[in-house]
């Protein structure tokens, strides 16, 4: 066997060694030398490509020093992790995070160990604003619509208590209606997400449910299958409520299927055109106005062919305060175009264009790099969540029953 060849048998095995890889958990140990690089990578990363508007991350090594005598206390890449939290949060943007390796490896399998519920921090509890079906909550008989109060006869402060190793077993105290109930529960791997799914809620009216617009979740395929079989429906509502968001061209594939794919939905500026408009005019700009007209970027639907039919017909879409992100947009862009009515209760306002980066030990960072700006061109979605057109209280927006009820008889 030749030199070649042999260089070509050892670069294949590096090459899988690199594939492959070594599998990380939040439990593993963390060196300083991988703090900081980590750390490294991190800094670099935002300075030249974080962005959110007048905002480019310049201060984040000052930031990150302030925080160095905790990050150093740290010993695994959970608690790493953990250190960093406050100095993404004291930006008070969105999009803006490191994910463990367990987070990574759960969104890459779609599946996790945890309470399959979406929750909102409240005076009285952690109320409940959807459950996945089949998931572990679903299973135990908590419903949407419930506050939890205590798990194992201690307060529920924060959702981490809510999560546990494959076969923990607790029980839950929770409020439903004016009743305290307790629920013995189970925890095991389960979808991340209740399955999109199309119901008719009679002969006029269909409900298409969008749980996520995650890669990997969102099937385009199956969104398509729905809206064709709901073509001939007077009306068809878009179920969005604790939608967290996901990829933007699952997004505009959405939209595509009510809106014409010529029709601007939105705006959207990124740092290279900041920086553009200060080279050009020496000085940063006063108002998203300014900026948008300088990028000229527009988001529109994703195309569609002429053999796609596009529905025509009416559109209700509910939200809540966990629709976010992807969520945040899609309804803003129904109500600014009038193409149908927003009801529910307003959405959570977390609107940057997110990014990925890779880092060591089976960590990313997720950070902003664009804004997204309405039709208007003056008022950003960060911060500024979609206003519904008719609001409900947070119990009645979780109350699927009301909700329907309310579509037959009122709308």
């Amino acid at each position: 066997m030749n030199k070649i060849n042999w260089i070509i048998i050892i670069f294949t095995f590096i090459t899988c060694l690199s594939c492959n890889g070594i599998k990380y958990y939040d439990s593993y140990k963390i060196t300083a030398k991988e703090k900081a690089i980590a750390l490294k990578k991190i800094a670099k990363t935002l300075r030249d490509d974080g962005y959110a508007f007048n905002q480019t991350f310049d201060d984040i090594d000052l930031r990150l020093a302030a925080y160095q005598d905790l990050i150093d206390t740290t010993t695994t890449i959970g608690s790493f992790v953990s250190s960093l939290k406050p100095v993404f949060e004291s930006y008070g943007v969105s999009h803006l995070r490191i994910r463990t390796p367990n987070q990574v490896t759960n969104r890459q399998k779609g599946t996790h160990v945890g309470i399959g519920a979406s929750l909102v921090r409240t005076d009285t509890g952690y109320f409940v604003s959807r459950i996945v079906k089949n998931g572990v909550a679903d299973l135990a008989g908590i419903k949407a619509g419930d506050y939890l109060i205590n798990e194992d006869n201690h307060p529920i402060t924060s959702r981490r208590q809510l999560k546990h190793t494959l076969g923990k077993v607790t029980t839950i105290q929770l409020k439903r209606n004016h009743t305290h109930k307790t629920f013995k529960v189970k925890y095991f791997e389960h979808p991340i997400f209740s399955k999109d799914s199309l119901y008719w809620h009679n002969a006029e009216i269909a409900v298409i449910s969008i749980n996520s617009f995650r890669s990997g979740t969102y099937d385009k395929n199956h969104v398509e299958s729905m809206f064709a079989s709901a073509n001939q429906a007077k009306k068809i509502v878009l179920d969005l409520r604790s939608n967290g968001g996901g990829a933007s061209s699952n997004l505009k594939h959405l939209l595509s299927m009510i809106i014409p794919s010529n029709v601007i939905c939105q705006y959207f500026i990124y740092r290279k055109d900041h920086e553009g408009f200060v080279k050009e005019f020496q000085r940063h700009p006063h108002s998203f106005k300014e900026l948008v007209n300088y990028s000229k970027r527009t988001f529109k639907p994703a195309f569609r062919f002429w053999w796609n039919k596009r529905y025509q017909g009416d559109i209700v879409v509910i939200i809540d305060e966990n629709s976010g992100s992807a969520a945040d947009i899609f309804p803003a862009c129904v109500k600014d175009l009038k193409r149908g009515t927003i009801i529910g209760k307003k959405s959570i306002g977390h609107v940057l264009f997110g990014e990925v980066k890779t880092l060591n030990m089976g960590m990313d960072l997720l950070y902003p790099h664009g804004e997204a700006v309405r039709l208007n061109k003056t008022i950003n979605l960060e911060g500024h969540g979609c206003k519904p057109d008719i609001v409900f209280s947070r119990e009645k927006t979780a109350n699927t029953a009301f909700i329907y009820q309310f579509i037959t008889d009122q709308m």
